[in-house]
């Protein structure tokens, strides 16, 4: 498979391996695979040389949402340049720099810059940008998300935030909402259109949860991952505490998440509600294992 190739080859640091991705984009299963496209992306963008930028920038025009993103994240860390989503401004200053990388003033830091100035508005969960165009929420409403802060219910707080999220959604976003307590339910049995009437159905839905029962957060986490094919990001607040369903070891939950993600690509973001200083490491590990960042949930 090409994309087991892909991955062999990312690791390493020949100076051929720059050419051998950018042969790998042209892959007729490409354009139909974004777990391809998000591996020959964010492998030649982490190679971090002259080489490697400059088809990373080629590339650009042939990139959107996700996969934009995580290139121009990538850019950004390496070059320090603040162009974010404009292509344009990019191409011109490579070829202004003439093939040469500047020297950070400070070491590039490891972490990707989550917020970048984009061409248009971008919905935001809890403060993250949603660049992707298939996108999953997956949403705890078990017994553990009860409660109140500063006098308002914690799972009323998660709906009105996912309430405005999905109001933002542009119509050429296709989304779904999977909640979970000891059951997990698919809103719908496979992404739909963020149109207005699923917007408001999807609302009308998430609105409808109640806190009760135990969570089994694997479970949801895997009907999430595998409700189709090309999904890009997936949403997920919780407690970070599984106490149901398949795995109910928040120490070994990991590592079945990421075995689960290594050739879908996902990106996972975690958001700790109610979570305790176990379940934020349990959430922050998912995320970073995954792609995504880790946010404690308001």
């Amino acid at each position: 498979m090409v994309l087991h190739a892909v991955l062999a080859l990312a690791p390493h640091a020949s100076p051929t391996v720059p050419a051998a991705l950018r042969t790998a984009w042209q892959h007729p299963e490409r354009p139909t695979r974004y777990p391809l496209g998000h591996a020959i992306v964010t492998s030649l963008a982490d190679i971090r040389t002259p080489e490697a930028t400059a088809i990373v920038i080629e590339l650009l025009p042939h990139l959107e949402a996700q996969l934009r993103y995580e290139a121009v994240a990538r850019l950004t860390r390496t070059t320090g340049k603040p162009f974010g989503g404009d292509v344009a401004a990019w191409s011109e200053w490579w070829q202004a720099a003439e093939g040469r990388l500047p020297q950070l003033t400070e070491p590039a830091s490891e972490a990707l810059p989550r917020d970048l100035k984009w061409p248009q508005p971008l919905p935001k969960f809890c403060g993250i940008p949603i660049y992707a165009k298939r996108v999953v929420f997956v949403v705890e409403h078990s017994q553990g998300v009860m409660g109140t802060v500063g006098g308002k219910p914690r799972l009323e707080t998660v709906q009105d935030e996912l309430s405005a999220a999905i109001k933002r959604l542009p119509e050429d976003v296709s989304f779904n909402l999977v909640a979970f307590n000891d059951r997990v339910e698919r809103w719908q049995p496979s992404l739909v259109v963020a149109d207005s009437a699923n917007k408001a159905a999807a609302i009308q839905a998430a609105y409808r949860l109640s806190g009760t029962g135990r969570a089994a957060m694997f479970d949801a986490i895997e009907s999430a991952f595998t409700l189709e094919d090309n999904i890009e990001q997936v949403l997920l607040v919780s407690t970070g505490k599984p106490t149901a369903g398949k795995i109910v070891d928040r120490r070994v939950i990991v590592e079945p998440v990421v075995a689960l993600n290594q050739h879908r690509r996902i990106r996972l973001d975690t958001f700790g509600v109610a979570a305790n200083a176990q379940g934020e490491e349990t959430l922050k590990r998912l995320a970073t294992r995954s792609f995504g960042d880790y946010l404690k949930f308001p």
